[in-house]
């Protein structure tokens, strides 16, 4: 038996924060159990240095598992950019020939899915945060010719999968047995992360214990205001911070806002009816 290293890798919007809260929250419950979650509430950083060929602090974290714990434990990490994987398998090879290295048993990538047209309208309203424009119809043809959609930030290129069936198959070609894959609403059933818990071998019992107190870490991410997205998109196009002055920014540009609301709703119409053409066959929808 070696040392078990299990990424729960998103994706985006599937109640990821709730259940790296209950992690995080139950860290030394957890860890009497054989599950190791380490250092912090999620572990997308380790993903970005990833991508940037920064392999430092995974390195450490890697050895100190290795010299801390026994071969029967399971490093839990959780980190939703770690989707990126599915797009770009250079990461994942990266990060699975420096476990190998260390003599940990090969990794495990758990991915959650939700229905796309659903995915969209969150990933849409997300990125207004990142401080990113987004050309919605720009996206949705990238969506649809490519399978997924790219972003690039100041710290990370973002790839967003909606073809599912396509990029898991072709991931977990060369890790047979090693790809999990679960729909958004059985992930939170009967409590968020319950399937991933049962697949890292607690039991019925110990799930028990983790629901009730899971119950007290808190509510997920609500999605934003629609009018609050627009105002955001508007603000990243001009390069004006978001501050406490919103309200008035938002006056300001309440002709602005009015004309990007009235063409949101006829994109969304059109990307929900050309998501369900593309997507309705598949697994996942």
């Amino acid at each position: 038996m070696s040392i078990r290293l299990f990424i729960h890798a998103g994706t985006h919007k599937t109640a990821t924060t709730a259940f790296q809260g209950v992690c995080f929250e139950n860290r030394e419950l957890l860890a009497t159990w054989g599950v190791i979650y380490p250092f912090a509430r999620q572990h997308s950083e380790l993903a970005h240095q990833l991508q940037r060929g920064e392999l430092n602090n995974l390195r450490c974290l890697l050895d100190l598992i290795r010299t801390k714990f026994d071969d029967d434990t399971t490093l839990l990490l959780s980190g939703e950019d770690f989707e990126n994987v599915l797009v770009d398998d250079e990461m994942a090879i990266t990060l699975e020939n420096e476990v190998a290295k260390r003599g940990f048993a090969p990794v495990e990538w758990y991915f959650v899915f939700r229905n796309q047209v659903d995915y969209f309208h969150s990933i849409y309203a997300q990125l207004c945060k990142q401080g990113v424009v987004l050309d919605r119809r720009k996206i949705l043809s990238e969506i649809v010719d490519k399978g997924h959609f790219s972003v690039s930030h100041w710290d990370f290129d973002y790839n967003f999968a909606f073809d599912y069936d396509r990029y898991v198959e072709d991931f977990a070609t060369t890790r047979p047995d090693r790809v999990y894959a679960e729909r958004f609403d059985s992930f939170r059933s009967p409590f968020v992360g319950a399937p991933l818990f049962q697949r890292l071998g607690i039991g019925e019992a110990q799930l028990a214990h983790l629901q009730a107190r899971a119950a007290a870490v808190g509510a997920p991410n609500q999605r934003a205001d629609p009018v609050e997205v627009e105002a955001k998109y508007c603000f990243n196009e001009l390069g004006i911070k978001n501050d406490a002055d919103m309200e008035a920014k938002r006056i300001a540009f309440q002709r602005l806002l009015a004309t990007r609301l009235k063409n949101l709703r006829k994109d969304m119409a059109r990307a929900e009816t050309e998501l369900a053409a593309k997507f309705k066959d598949t697994a996942f929808f």
